[in-house]
Order: structure tokens, then C-alpha cells, then sequence
């Protein structure tokens, strides 16, 4: 993938705002098996990215749209990987009718309501010296919602459901079953604190004590310089210390409750990108 170009930058992080995609990021860049989040494209339009996980031994892709506000539109999978792992126990260069039918049997037993499936004949992913067009579907989240996940990553309820078709389709059951998301696993990703953050946290602690250890015991420099050097150092410590400590638990306890500036932040899709079964 080509470097972010500075515009592509400040996209990236004006839909990182919504805890709907912060949270996707966060699992497939911590917690998902083999996790990885791979950019495609960043327009003001809409975004594309890919996620990646282990499934046993194979991995499963998926391209995910994103909406300008941060909103996940549409995840479509792209399972080739998996089929030619434990189906064709073979390398398959083009995938074709038994393909497709390994598909169909995921789709069906996923169960989605036909409202959200979106159907695809020639697919053509964005992964990079991938020139191969497949057949697949995706899962618009548009009025989506799954219970069992929280309310700001209705996400994880479409891949919890995708992957238990796959173990459902692949006769992996109990010991075996390849799927081990759960809700636990993407709420610890979403409030996880960076440890780049906590070490501005902690620099900022040690400035406020630097600051006034430089007001009360420092005799040599002049008291203006000393004051306001030491009065700045203060400020920043604050806003860096105890000022972001309170924005990370903020932050926490509002994506439990669904409540305070994350709910504000939150957005859900509006507008289906893709036909659907039932339109």
C-alpha cells in the first residue's frame, strides 16, 4: 500500500472520531487473530479499507465502507482463502461454481435478514496484485443492530455471525471452532489506552511536579523567568496529565453506558452504498 497523503491523514482522523470504526480499528489493530487494517482509500466521499484475521490456518478478508462521519456501511467479505484451505485443499487460481456454492452455504447459514445482503457477481477486491474477480456478498449496516455486541459496534455482530457460519459450514464444533470473538475481546479493544498515550500522560504528570519544583526551589534563575517558565510547564502537565487521564476514563465509561461525547460522536450509516436483496 502507498503512503497516506496529508489529506488522506486528516480523513483517517476525522472518522476515527466515531467509535463505530475506532472500534473496528482497535480490534483488528490489537486483539483480532493475525489482525491487520490495510488502507485502500480515504476520499471525503467514503473510505475503503481491508481487515484481515486468522480463521484456523487460513485468513479472512473483508473490505469495509466506510462514510465520511466514520459510519461502517458495508462489509464485504471475501472468504477464497478459507475455501481453498479446508475445501479445495488446494491453491485455486480461479474461483468458480464450487466456489460459489461454499458462499451461498456461509450466506444461508448466517441467516441475515435479506434487507442487509447485498449480493455480488465479479467482486473486485482491493487488495494490491489481486486482478481476480469473485463471486460474494456483503452486510449493509444500515438499521442493522445485534444485541449481543455493544451499541457502538454492531460490526462485531456481522462478523460474529460470519464466522460461525464458517465453522457451522466447515464442521468445526466445539474444541474446534475457529471462532473466538466475543464481546469481552471488542469492548477491551475499544477502550484500550495507546502506550503512546499514557506516556504524554505521564509526561504531563512530571511537568506539573517539574514546574513547581522550579517555582519553589530554584534560586539562581531570575523570579519573572523562573514563574513564568515554571507557570507554562504547569499548563502543559495539566492538559497532557490529568487532562487527558480524565478524557481516557471519560471515554470509558461513556462507551459502556453509551452516554456523554463518544454517543455525541457516534454516527450510523444512513445511506445504503449497495443494492440490497430486498430493494
Amino acid at each position: 500500500m502507498k503512503d497516506k497523503t496529508k489529506n488522506e491523514w486528516e480523513i483517517e482522523k476525522k472518522i476515527l472520531d466515531n467509535p463505530m470504526y475506532n472500534s473496528l480499528a482497535a480490534y483488528f489493530n490489537l486483539k483480532a487473530p493475525g489482525g491487520k487494517l490495510g488502507k485502500v482509500r480515504f476520499t471525503e466521499e467514503g473510505s475503503v479499507v481491508i481487515c484481515a484475521m486468522r480463521y484456523g490456518e487460513a485468513r479472512l478478508y473483508a473490505d469495509i465502507y466506510v462514510e465520511e462521519n466514520g459510519a461502517i456501511n458495508t462489509m464485504v467479505f471475501d472468504f477464497r482463502e478459507i475455501f481453498d484451505l479446508y475445501v479445495a485443499k488446494q491453491a485455486v487460481e480461479k474461483h468458480g461454481a464450487d466456489y460459489e456454492q461454499f458462499v451461498f452455504k456461509v450466506l444461508n447459514q448466517a441467516n441475515f435478514d435479506p434487507q442487509h445482503i447485498c449480493l455480488f457477481n465479479g467482486y473486485k477486491g482491493g487488495m494490491e496484485n489481486d486482478d481476480e474477480k469473485y463471486s460474494t456478498f456483503g452486510i449493509c449496516l444500515v438499521g442493522y443492530k445485534d444485541e449481543q455486541f455493544n451499541m457502538f459496534t454492531p460490526w462485531a455482530g456481522v462478523l460474529n455471525r460470519i464466522l460461525n457460519a464458517l465453522d457451522e459450514v466447515n464442521g468445526f464444533t466445539g474444541s474446534n471452532k475457529k471462532n473466538k470473538l466475543t464481546r469481552k475481546v471488542v469492548d477491551e479493544a475499544a477502550v484500550m489506552f495507546p502506550i503512546q498515550g499514557w506516556f504524554l500522560v505521564i509526561l504531563g504528570y512530571l511537568a506539573i511536579i517539574g514546574g513547581i519544583a522550579l517555582i519553589i526551589f530554584n534560586k539562581e534563575w531570575l523570579k519573572a523567568v523562573k514563574w513564568i517558565v515554571g507557570i507554562l510547564l504547569v499548563l502543559v502537565g495539566i492538559l497532557f496529565g490529568p487532562g487527558l487521564h480524565l478524557s481516557t476514563v471519560s471515554d470509558k465509561k461513556g462507551y459502556y453506558k453509551n452516554s456523554g461525547d463518544l454517543l455525541e460522536k457516534f454516527h450510523r450509516p444512513e445511506r445504503k452504498m449497495f443494492i440490497t436483496i430486498k430493494d
